[in-house]
């Protein structure tokens, strides 16, 4: 946290619904490509919260 704000909540604040939403595919992509390599159980804990995320903003904005 810098300067009392999560810096996903600045990212939220700053890209619309679809671009929150990409970003979340993208992360998710990312992590979920690597942990079998890199982040193990850490990457996978990552994909379900960027997956748990891209749900909550579905839930909002639609695809």
């Amino acid at each position: 946290m810098a300067g009392g704000i999560e810096v996903i909540d600045f990212i939220i604040d700053k890209l619309t619904g679809e671009e929150f939403a990409g970003f979340c595919k993208g992360n998710i992509l990312k992590y979920a490509s690597r942990a079998n390599h890199k982040g193990g159980i850490e990457d996978i804990r990552k994909v379900k919260w960027y997956v748990d995320r891209l749900l909550d903003e579905v839930g909002t904005v639609g695809l």
